[in-house]
Protein backbone atom coordinates (compact mmCIF):
# COMPACT_ATOMS: atom_id res chain seq x y z
CA UNK A 1 0.00 0.00 0.00
CA UNK A 2 2.84 2.38 0.93
CA UNK A 3 4.56 1.56 -2.35
CA UNK A 4 1.44 2.55 -4.29
CA UNK A 5 1.11 5.82 -2.37
CA UNK A 6 4.79 6.54 -2.92
CA UNK A 7 4.39 5.86 -6.64
CA UNK A 8 1.46 8.27 -7.01
CA UNK A 9 3.23 10.89 -4.89
CA UNK A 10 6.27 10.63 -7.13
CA UNK A 11 4.10 11.03 -10.24
CA UNK A 12 2.39 14.12 -8.79
CA UNK A 13 5.75 15.60 -7.81
CA UNK A 14 7.10 14.99 -11.30
CA UNK A 15 4.07 16.69 -12.86
CA UNK A 16 4.42 19.63 -10.46
CA UNK A 17 8.14 20.06 -11.21
CA UNK A 18 7.49 19.85 -14.95
CA UNK A 19 4.71 22.45 -14.81
CA UNK A 20 6.79 24.68 -12.54
CA UNK A 21 9.72 24.47 -14.95
CA UNK A 22 7.52 25.22 -17.94
CA UNK A 23 5.89 28.18 -16.14
CA UNK A 24 9.28 29.63 -15.10
CA UNK A 25 10.71 29.14 -18.57
CA UNK A 26 7.60 30.66 -20.12
CA UNK A 27 7.72 33.74 -17.89
CA UNK A 28 11.43 34.32 -18.47
CA UNK A 29 11.15 33.95 -22.26
CA UNK A 30 8.12 36.25 -22.48
CA UNK A 31 9.44 38.87 -20.07
CA UNK A 32 10.26 41.31 -22.87
CA UNK A 33 7.05 40.80 -24.87
CA UNK A 34 4.95 44.01 -24.62
CA UNK A 35 1.85 43.79 -22.45
CA UNK A 36 0.10 45.43 -19.51
CA UNK A 37 1.39 45.16 -15.95
CA UNK A 38 -0.12 42.18 -14.18
CA UNK A 39 -0.80 40.84 -10.72
CA UNK A 40 1.26 37.76 -9.84
CA UNK A 41 -1.86 35.93 -8.64
CA UNK A 42 -4.62 36.87 -11.11
CA UNK A 43 -2.63 38.30 -14.02
CA UNK A 44 -4.76 40.78 -15.98
CA UNK A 45 -8.11 39.21 -15.12
CA UNK A 46 -9.28 42.31 -13.25
CA UNK A 47 -9.20 44.22 -16.55
CA UNK A 48 -11.89 41.90 -17.91
CA UNK A 49 -14.63 42.62 -15.41
CA UNK A 50 -18.11 43.13 -16.84
CA UNK A 51 -20.45 41.24 -19.13
CA UNK A 52 -19.66 39.33 -22.29
CA UNK A 53 -20.04 42.53 -24.32
CA UNK A 54 -17.14 44.08 -22.40
CA UNK A 55 -14.61 41.27 -22.78
CA UNK A 56 -13.94 41.70 -26.50
CA UNK A 57 -13.89 45.50 -26.18
CA UNK A 58 -11.38 45.26 -23.32
CA UNK A 59 -9.18 42.86 -25.28
CA UNK A 60 -9.04 45.21 -28.28
CA UNK A 61 -8.48 48.18 -25.96
CA UNK A 62 -5.46 46.53 -24.32
CA UNK A 63 -3.98 45.71 -27.71
CA UNK A 64 -4.55 49.31 -28.81
CA UNK A 65 -2.35 50.40 -25.89
CA UNK A 66 0.47 48.50 -27.61
CA UNK A 67 -0.50 49.39 -31.19
CA UNK A 68 3.13 49.59 -32.37
CA UNK A 69 3.91 46.09 -31.14
CA UNK A 70 3.32 43.09 -33.45
CA UNK A 71 2.59 40.87 -30.47
CA UNK A 72 0.88 41.54 -27.13
CA UNK A 73 1.10 39.48 -23.93
CA UNK A 74 -1.86 39.14 -21.55
CA UNK A 75 -1.91 37.00 -18.41
CA UNK A 76 -5.23 35.38 -17.46
CA UNK A 77 -4.55 34.01 -14.02
CA UNK A 78 -1.53 31.73 -14.41
CA UNK A 79 -2.10 31.27 -18.14
CA UNK A 80 -0.53 33.53 -20.73
CA UNK A 81 -2.15 34.51 -24.03
CA UNK A 82 -0.18 36.02 -26.89
CA UNK A 83 -2.07 38.07 -29.46
CA UNK A 84 -0.78 38.72 -32.96
CA UNK A 85 -1.88 42.21 -34.02
CA UNK A 86 0.03 42.87 -37.23
CA UNK A 87 0.34 41.25 -40.64
CA UNK A 88 4.07 40.69 -40.11
CA UNK A 89 3.62 38.63 -36.95
CA UNK A 90 0.64 36.78 -38.42
CA UNK A 91 2.75 35.74 -41.40
CA UNK A 92 5.42 34.15 -39.19
CA UNK A 93 2.95 31.65 -37.75
CA UNK A 94 0.45 31.21 -40.59
CA UNK A 95 3.13 30.58 -43.20
CA UNK A 96 4.85 27.88 -41.12
CA UNK A 97 3.01 24.58 -41.61
CA UNK A 98 4.58 23.13 -38.46
CA UNK A 99 2.18 25.32 -36.45
CA UNK A 100 -0.96 23.67 -37.83
CA UNK A 101 -2.35 22.59 -34.45
CA UNK A 102 -5.41 24.62 -33.48
CA UNK A 103 -5.45 26.52 -30.18
CA UNK A 104 -6.87 25.22 -26.92
CA UNK A 105 -10.36 26.78 -27.23
CA UNK A 106 -11.23 24.77 -30.35
CA UNK A 107 -11.50 21.58 -28.30
CA UNK A 108 -14.75 22.93 -26.86
CA UNK A 109 -16.33 22.44 -30.27
CA UNK A 110 -15.18 18.81 -30.52
CA UNK A 111 -18.30 17.31 -28.89
CA UNK A 112 -20.25 18.51 -31.94
CA UNK A 113 -18.05 17.74 -34.93
CA UNK A 114 -15.46 15.60 -33.17
CA UNK A 115 -12.24 15.30 -35.17
CA UNK A 116 -13.38 16.84 -38.46
CA UNK A 117 -11.35 19.07 -40.74
CA UNK A 118 -11.21 22.03 -38.34
CA UNK A 119 -9.75 19.99 -35.46
CA UNK A 120 -7.89 17.12 -37.13
CA UNK A 121 -4.11 17.12 -37.49
CA UNK A 122 -1.34 15.27 -39.31
CA UNK A 123 -2.18 12.74 -41.99
CA UNK A 124 -5.89 12.77 -41.22
CA UNK A 125 -6.11 16.52 -41.77
CA UNK A 126 -4.08 16.29 -44.99
CA UNK A 127 -6.20 13.43 -46.39
CA UNK A 128 -9.49 15.10 -45.46
CA UNK A 129 -8.40 18.45 -46.89
CA UNK A 130 -7.42 16.76 -50.15
CA UNK A 131 -10.69 14.84 -50.20
CA UNK A 132 -12.87 17.89 -49.55
CA UNK A 133 -11.18 20.44 -51.82
CA UNK A 134 -12.91 19.21 -55.05
CA UNK A 135 -16.25 19.93 -53.35
CA UNK A 136 -15.57 23.62 -53.96
CA UNK A 137 -14.71 23.34 -57.64
CA UNK A 138 -16.43 25.89 -59.89
CA UNK A 139 -18.86 23.32 -61.32
CA UNK A 140 -19.99 22.28 -57.84
CA UNK A 141 -20.30 25.87 -56.69
CA UNK A 142 -22.49 26.53 -59.72
CA UNK A 143 -25.00 23.99 -58.40
CA UNK A 144 -24.81 25.59 -54.97
CA UNK A 145 -25.44 29.02 -56.53
CA UNK A 146 -28.89 27.87 -57.67
CA UNK A 147 -29.74 26.89 -54.09
CA UNK A 148 -28.44 30.21 -52.79
CA UNK A 149 -30.65 32.09 -55.24
CA UNK A 150 -33.77 30.20 -54.21
CA UNK A 151 -33.36 30.73 -50.48
CA UNK A 152 -32.30 34.35 -50.89
CA UNK A 153 -35.45 35.16 -52.88
CA UNK A 154 -37.40 33.77 -49.93
CA UNK A 155 -35.36 36.00 -47.63
CA UNK A 156 -36.16 39.13 -49.66
CA UNK A 157 -39.87 38.37 -49.52
CA UNK A 158 -39.79 37.95 -45.75
CA UNK A 159 -37.88 41.20 -45.31
CA UNK A 160 -40.47 42.95 -47.46
CA UNK A 161 -43.26 41.85 -45.13
CA UNK A 162 -41.98 44.35 -42.57
CA UNK A 163 -43.11 47.16 -44.88
CA UNK A 164 -41.49 50.35 -43.56
CA UNK A 165 -40.96 48.99 -40.05
CA UNK A 166 -37.48 48.43 -38.67
CA UNK A 167 -36.44 44.84 -37.98
CA UNK A 168 -33.42 43.06 -36.55
CA UNK A 169 -31.76 41.59 -39.63
CA UNK A 170 -29.66 39.03 -37.74
CA UNK A 171 -32.39 36.39 -37.20
CA UNK A 172 -33.38 36.66 -40.87
CA UNK A 173 -29.78 36.15 -41.98
CA UNK A 174 -29.40 33.24 -39.57
CA UNK A 175 -32.42 31.37 -40.91
CA UNK A 176 -31.50 31.99 -44.55
CA UNK A 177 -27.89 30.89 -44.12
CA UNK A 178 -28.97 27.76 -42.23
CA UNK A 179 -31.40 26.84 -45.02
CA UNK A 180 -28.62 27.33 -47.57
CA UNK A 181 -25.93 25.36 -45.76
CA UNK A 182 -28.35 22.58 -44.84
CA UNK A 183 -29.39 21.98 -48.45
CA UNK A 184 -25.89 22.37 -49.90
CA UNK A 185 -24.25 20.21 -47.21
CA UNK A 186 -26.90 17.54 -46.67
CA UNK A 187 -29.39 17.91 -49.50
CA UNK A 188 -32.15 18.64 -46.98
CA UNK A 189 -34.68 21.43 -47.41
CA UNK A 190 -34.90 22.50 -43.79
CA UNK A 191 -37.44 25.30 -44.24
CA UNK A 192 -36.21 27.45 -41.34
CA UNK A 193 -37.37 30.61 -43.07
CA UNK A 194 -40.89 29.28 -43.32
CA UNK A 195 -41.29 28.38 -39.65
CA UNK A 196 -41.28 30.58 -36.57
CA UNK A 197 -39.64 27.75 -34.62
CA UNK A 198 -37.54 24.87 -35.93
CA UNK A 199 -35.97 22.25 -33.68
CA UNK A 200 -32.71 22.00 -35.65
CA UNK A 201 -32.29 25.79 -35.71
CA UNK A 202 -32.89 25.83 -31.95
CA UNK A 203 -30.29 23.10 -31.48
CA UNK A 204 -27.66 24.86 -33.60
CA UNK A 205 -28.26 28.14 -31.76
CA UNK A 206 -28.15 26.31 -28.45
CA UNK A 207 -24.82 24.57 -29.04
CA UNK A 208 -23.12 27.78 -30.17
CA UNK A 209 -24.37 29.50 -27.02
CA UNK A 210 -22.95 26.69 -24.86
CA UNK A 211 -19.54 27.00 -26.51
CA UNK A 212 -19.62 30.80 -26.15
CA UNK A 213 -20.32 30.50 -22.42
CA UNK A 214 -17.25 28.31 -21.98
CA UNK A 215 -15.12 30.90 -23.72
CA UNK A 216 -15.67 33.46 -20.97
CA UNK A 217 -16.02 31.30 -17.86
CA UNK A 218 -12.97 29.93 -16.04
CA UNK A 219 -15.32 27.59 -14.17
CA UNK A 220 -16.87 26.16 -17.35
CA UNK A 221 -13.50 25.72 -19.04
CA UNK A 222 -12.77 22.87 -16.65
CA UNK A 223 -14.00 19.69 -18.36
CA UNK A 224 -14.86 17.91 -15.11
CA UNK A 225 -16.87 20.83 -13.74
CA UNK A 226 -18.47 21.57 -17.10
CA UNK A 227 -20.04 18.14 -17.52
CA UNK A 228 -21.99 18.62 -14.27
CA UNK A 229 -22.94 22.24 -14.90
CA UNK A 230 -26.33 23.33 -16.18
CA UNK A 231 -24.73 24.39 -19.47
CA UNK A 232 -22.90 21.08 -19.80
CA UNK A 233 -26.09 19.09 -19.19
CA UNK A 234 -27.95 21.22 -21.73
CA UNK A 235 -25.19 20.62 -24.26
CA UNK A 236 -25.57 16.84 -23.89
CA UNK A 237 -29.25 17.07 -24.79
CA UNK A 238 -28.58 19.40 -27.73
CA UNK A 239 -25.88 17.10 -29.12
CA UNK A 240 -28.37 14.22 -29.20
CA UNK A 241 -30.62 16.31 -31.45
CA UNK A 242 -27.78 17.41 -33.76
CA UNK A 243 -26.15 14.00 -34.11
CA UNK A 244 -29.44 12.12 -34.49
CA UNK A 245 -30.44 14.50 -37.27
CA UNK A 246 -27.24 14.05 -39.30
CA UNK A 247 -27.17 10.29 -38.64
CA UNK A 248 -30.70 10.00 -40.02
CA UNK A 249 -29.85 12.11 -43.09
CA UNK A 250 -26.69 10.11 -43.82
CA UNK A 251 -28.67 6.87 -43.65
CA UNK A 252 -31.32 8.22 -46.04
CA UNK A 253 -28.85 9.73 -48.54
CA UNK A 254 -26.77 6.56 -48.50
CA UNK A 255 -29.82 4.46 -49.32
CA UNK A 256 -30.74 6.84 -52.15
CA UNK A 257 -27.18 6.73 -53.49
CA UNK A 258 -27.14 2.92 -53.54
CA UNK A 259 -30.56 2.85 -55.19
CA UNK A 260 -29.45 5.22 -57.95
CA UNK A 261 -26.24 3.29 -58.49
CA UNK A 262 -27.99 -0.05 -58.77
CA UNK A 263 -30.39 1.49 -61.27
CA UNK A 264 -27.51 3.11 -63.16
CA UNK A 265 -28.98 6.60 -62.68
CA UNK A 266 -26.27 8.43 -60.69
CA UNK A 267 -26.34 11.31 -63.16
CA UNK A 268 -30.02 11.05 -64.01
CA UNK A 269 -32.68 13.68 -63.74
CA UNK A 270 -34.94 13.84 -60.73
CA UNK A 271 -38.67 13.21 -60.76
CA UNK A 272 -39.27 16.74 -62.08
CA UNK A 273 -37.01 16.31 -65.09
CA UNK A 274 -34.31 18.53 -63.58
CA UNK A 275 -30.64 17.63 -63.28
CA UNK A 276 -30.07 16.07 -59.88
CA UNK A 277 -28.30 18.37 -57.43
CA UNK A 278 -25.32 16.98 -55.59
CA UNK A 279 -25.01 17.86 -51.92
CA UNK A 280 -21.69 17.97 -50.13
CA UNK A 281 -22.68 14.73 -48.40
CA UNK A 282 -23.21 12.98 -51.75
CA UNK A 283 -19.62 13.69 -52.74
CA UNK A 284 -18.40 12.15 -49.49
CA UNK A 285 -20.57 9.09 -50.15
CA UNK A 286 -18.93 8.79 -53.57
CA UNK A 287 -15.50 8.84 -51.90
CA UNK A 288 -16.67 6.14 -49.52
CA UNK A 289 -17.99 4.00 -52.36
CA UNK A 290 -14.92 4.53 -54.53
CA UNK A 291 -12.09 3.64 -52.15
CA UNK A 292 -13.61 3.49 -48.65
CA UNK A 293 -11.47 6.51 -47.69
CA UNK A 294 -14.10 7.74 -45.24
CA UNK A 295 -16.65 5.89 -43.10
CA UNK A 296 -20.10 7.01 -41.93
CA UNK A 297 -18.66 8.48 -38.75
CA UNK A 298 -16.17 10.50 -40.81
CA UNK A 299 -18.96 11.76 -43.06
CA UNK A 300 -20.86 12.91 -40.00
CA UNK A 301 -17.76 14.69 -38.69
CA UNK A 302 -17.38 16.72 -41.86
CA UNK A 303 -21.07 17.45 -42.39
CA UNK A 304 -21.42 18.67 -38.80
CA UNK A 305 -18.26 20.73 -39.28
CA UNK A 306 -19.73 22.45 -42.34
CA UNK A 307 -22.97 23.14 -40.52
CA UNK A 308 -20.98 24.91 -37.80
CA UNK A 309 -18.53 26.75 -40.05
CA UNK A 310 -20.97 27.66 -42.81
CA UNK A 311 -23.92 28.91 -40.82
CA UNK A 312 -23.07 31.36 -38.04
CA UNK A 313 -20.09 32.93 -39.80
CA UNK A 314 -22.09 33.66 -42.95
CA UNK A 315 -25.07 35.08 -41.09
CA UNK A 316 -22.64 37.37 -39.25
CA UNK A 317 -21.10 38.54 -42.52
CA UNK A 318 -24.51 39.14 -44.10
CA UNK A 319 -25.82 41.13 -41.14
CA UNK A 320 -22.81 43.39 -40.66
CA UNK A 321 -22.54 44.08 -44.40
CA UNK A 322 -26.21 45.06 -44.72
CA UNK A 323 -25.83 47.29 -41.67
CA UNK A 324 -22.75 49.01 -43.11
CA UNK A 325 -24.47 49.59 -46.44
CA UNK A 326 -27.43 51.13 -44.61
CA UNK A 327 -25.04 53.47 -42.76
CA UNK A 328 -23.69 55.03 -45.95
CA UNK A 329 -26.34 56.17 -48.49
CA UNK A 330 -23.73 57.28 -51.02
CA UNK A 331 -22.13 53.83 -51.04
CA UNK A 332 -25.56 52.23 -51.26
CA UNK A 333 -26.38 54.37 -54.30
CA UNK A 334 -23.24 53.15 -56.08
CA UNK A 335 -24.32 49.57 -55.41
CA UNK A 336 -27.80 50.28 -56.76
CA UNK A 337 -26.31 51.82 -59.90
CA UNK A 338 -24.05 48.81 -60.46
CA UNK A 339 -26.90 46.35 -59.89
CA UNK A 340 -29.16 48.17 -62.35
CA UNK A 341 -26.43 48.08 -64.99
CA UNK A 342 -25.58 44.40 -64.50
CA UNK A 343 -29.04 42.97 -63.72
CA UNK A 344 -31.40 45.52 -65.21
CA UNK A 345 -33.94 47.65 -63.39
CA UNK A 346 -36.39 44.82 -62.58
CA UNK A 347 -35.71 42.27 -59.79
CA UNK A 348 -34.57 38.84 -60.97
CA UNK A 349 -34.90 35.50 -59.18
CA UNK A 350 -31.78 33.91 -60.64
CA UNK A 351 -28.47 35.80 -60.63
CA UNK A 352 -25.90 34.04 -62.80
CA UNK A 353 -22.25 33.44 -61.97
CA UNK A 354 -21.27 35.85 -64.73
CA UNK A 355 -23.41 38.59 -63.21
CA UNK A 356 -21.93 37.97 -59.77
CA UNK A 357 -18.44 38.38 -61.22
CA UNK A 358 -19.45 41.69 -62.77
CA UNK A 359 -20.55 43.12 -59.41
CA UNK A 360 -17.05 44.36 -58.63
CA UNK A 361 -17.95 47.36 -56.50
CA UNK A 362 -20.32 45.24 -54.41
CA UNK A 363 -17.45 42.84 -53.78
CA UNK A 364 -15.30 45.75 -52.56
CA UNK A 365 -18.06 46.76 -50.14
CA UNK A 366 -18.35 43.20 -48.80
CA UNK A 367 -14.58 42.97 -48.28
CA UNK A 368 -14.48 46.31 -46.48
CA UNK A 369 -17.23 45.09 -44.16
CA UNK A 370 -15.29 41.87 -43.53
CA UNK A 371 -12.24 43.99 -42.74
CA UNK A 372 -13.90 46.07 -40.03
CA UNK A 373 -16.33 43.39 -38.82
CA UNK A 374 -14.61 40.02 -39.37
CA UNK A 375 -17.15 37.21 -38.78
CA UNK A 376 -14.42 35.19 -37.06
CA UNK A 377 -12.77 37.78 -34.79
CA UNK A 378 -9.87 35.56 -33.77
CA UNK A 379 -8.33 32.15 -34.38
CA UNK A 380 -5.45 30.48 -32.63
CA UNK A 381 -2.57 28.06 -33.02
CA UNK A 382 -0.53 26.05 -30.54
CA UNK A 383 3.18 26.52 -31.24
CA UNK A 384 4.96 23.24 -31.90
CA UNK A 385 8.46 24.60 -31.40
CA UNK A 386 10.27 27.62 -29.98
CA UNK A 387 9.62 30.38 -32.51
CA UNK A 388 10.98 33.88 -33.07
CA UNK A 389 8.09 36.25 -33.80
CA UNK A 390 9.28 39.67 -34.93
CA UNK A 391 12.27 39.54 -32.60
CA UNK A 392 10.54 37.88 -29.62
CA UNK A 393 11.30 34.24 -28.81
CA UNK A 394 8.14 32.36 -27.89
CA UNK A 395 8.40 28.85 -26.42
CA UNK A 396 6.71 25.76 -27.80
CA UNK A 397 3.23 24.89 -26.45
CA UNK A 398 2.27 28.56 -26.20
CA UNK A 399 -1.24 29.45 -27.39
CA UNK A 400 -0.97 32.23 -30.00
CA UNK A 401 -4.11 34.07 -31.13
CA UNK A 402 -4.56 36.03 -34.36
CA UNK A 403 -6.62 39.08 -33.37
CA UNK A 404 -8.17 39.71 -36.77
CA UNK A 405 -9.73 43.12 -36.15
CA UNK A 406 -6.39 44.50 -34.91
CA UNK A 407 -4.59 43.12 -37.96
CA UNK A 408 -7.29 44.59 -40.20
CA UNK A 409 -6.91 48.07 -38.67
CA UNK A 410 -3.14 48.42 -38.61
CA UNK A 411 -2.42 51.99 -39.88
CA UNK A 412 0.72 50.73 -41.60
CA UNK A 413 -1.37 48.84 -44.14
CA UNK A 414 -4.71 50.63 -43.80
CA UNK A 415 -4.55 54.45 -43.81
CA UNK A 416 -7.32 55.99 -41.71
CA UNK A 417 -8.10 52.39 -40.68
CA UNK A 418 -11.47 52.88 -38.97
CA UNK A 419 -13.08 54.69 -41.92
CA UNK A 420 -15.40 52.55 -44.05
CA UNK A 421 -13.91 52.88 -47.55
CA UNK A 422 -14.63 50.14 -50.14
CA UNK A 423 -12.18 51.75 -52.57
CA UNK A 424 -9.37 50.16 -50.56
CA UNK A 425 -10.12 46.95 -52.44
CA UNK A 426 -10.02 48.37 -55.95
CA UNK A 427 -7.26 46.56 -57.87
CA UNK A 428 -4.81 49.47 -57.96
CA UNK A 429 -5.14 50.02 -54.20
CA UNK A 430 -4.91 46.36 -53.18
CA UNK A 431 -2.16 45.23 -55.55
CA UNK A 432 0.82 45.75 -53.23
CA UNK A 433 -0.84 45.20 -49.87
CA UNK A 434 0.77 42.75 -47.45
CA UNK A 435 -0.77 39.28 -48.09
CA UNK A 436 -1.54 38.83 -44.38
CA UNK A 437 -3.07 42.28 -43.82
CA UNK A 438 -6.52 40.95 -44.79
CA UNK A 439 -7.37 37.53 -43.36
CA UNK A 440 -11.15 37.25 -42.81
CA UNK A 441 -10.99 33.57 -43.79
CA UNK A 442 -7.98 32.70 -41.65
CA UNK A 443 -4.59 32.28 -43.31
CA UNK A 444 -1.95 29.77 -44.35
CA UNK A 445 -2.49 26.10 -45.15
CA UNK A 446 -5.37 25.89 -42.64
CA UNK A 447 -7.34 28.75 -44.12
CA UNK A 448 -11.09 28.40 -44.66
CA UNK A 449 -11.71 25.73 -47.29
CA UNK A 450 -15.14 27.21 -48.02
CA UNK A 451 -14.18 30.84 -48.56
CA UNK A 452 -15.24 30.85 -52.23
CA UNK A 453 -18.58 29.39 -51.16
CA UNK A 454 -18.92 32.08 -48.48
CA UNK A 455 -18.11 34.94 -50.86
CA UNK A 456 -20.58 33.61 -53.43
CA UNK A 457 -23.30 33.45 -50.78
CA UNK A 458 -22.53 36.95 -49.49
CA UNK A 459 -22.62 38.44 -52.99
CA UNK A 460 -25.81 36.58 -53.88
CA UNK A 461 -27.63 37.78 -50.76
CA UNK A 462 -26.40 41.37 -51.12
CA UNK A 463 -27.31 41.49 -54.81
CA UNK A 464 -30.87 40.23 -54.29
CA UNK A 465 -31.59 42.40 -51.25
CA UNK A 466 -30.06 45.61 -52.62
CA UNK A 467 -31.64 45.14 -56.03
CA UNK A 468 -35.06 45.15 -54.39
CA UNK A 469 -34.66 47.46 -51.41
CA UNK A 470 -33.20 50.69 -50.12
CA UNK A 471 -31.74 50.15 -46.67
CA UNK A 472 -31.86 52.57 -43.78
CA UNK A 473 -30.76 52.42 -40.15
CA UNK A 474 -31.00 54.76 -37.20
CA UNK A 475 -28.61 52.66 -35.11
CA UNK A 476 -25.35 54.54 -34.57
CA UNK A 477 -22.19 52.47 -34.70
CA UNK A 478 -21.02 53.75 -31.32
CA UNK A 479 -24.14 52.27 -29.70
CA UNK A 480 -23.59 48.80 -31.14
CA UNK A 481 -21.90 46.37 -28.76
CA UNK A 482 -19.95 43.53 -30.31
CA UNK A 483 -19.95 40.03 -28.90
CA UNK A 484 -16.50 38.78 -29.91
CA UNK A 485 -16.92 35.04 -29.42
CA UNK A 486 -16.25 32.32 -31.99
CA UNK A 487 -18.34 34.53 -34.27
CA UNK A 488 -18.67 38.33 -34.14
CA UNK A 489 -22.28 39.09 -33.28
CA UNK A 490 -24.10 42.29 -32.34
CA UNK A 491 -25.50 42.41 -28.83
CA UNK A 492 -29.02 43.75 -29.20
CA UNK A 493 -29.27 43.12 -32.93
CA UNK A 494 -28.89 45.29 -36.04
CA UNK A 495 -32.12 47.13 -36.82
CA UNK A 496 -32.74 48.06 -40.45
CA UNK A 497 -35.57 49.31 -42.63
CA UNK A 498 -36.11 47.68 -46.04
CA UNK A 499 -38.01 50.04 -48.34
CA UNK A 500 -38.98 48.74 -51.77
CA UNK A 501 -37.08 50.52 -54.54
CA UNK A 502 -40.14 50.10 -56.76
CA UNK A 503 -42.01 52.63 -54.60
CA UNK A 504 -39.16 55.13 -54.25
Amino acid sequence: MLNILFFFAAILLLIYVKLKYFKSRLESMLLNVPGPDYNVFVGNLMRFRGGREEVYRTLCSICDEFRDSPIVRIWLGKNVRLYLTKAESAEVIASDSSHNIKGYAYRWTSPWFRDGLILSTGNKWFQRRRMLTPSFHFQILEQFRVIMNEHTVTLTKLLGENKDNYCDVYPYATRASLDIICETAMGVKLGCQGEKSHYYLAAVSGITECVAKRLYSVFLQNDFLYQYSETGQRQKEILKVLHNFTTKVIKERKAQYKERKSAGTEEAENEFGQKRRLAFMDMLLECQDKDNSIDDFGIQEEVDMFMFAGHDTTSSGISWTLYNIARFPEIQQKIHDELDIVLGSEPVDDISSESLKDLRYLECVIKESLRLFPPVPFFSRMLQKDTVICGYTVPASTNVTFLVQQIHTDPKHWPDPHTFDPDRFLPHNAAHRHPYAFIPFSAGSRNCIGQRFAMMELKTVMAHVLHRYTLKTETKLETVKKLGEFVLRPSGGLWLQFKSRATN
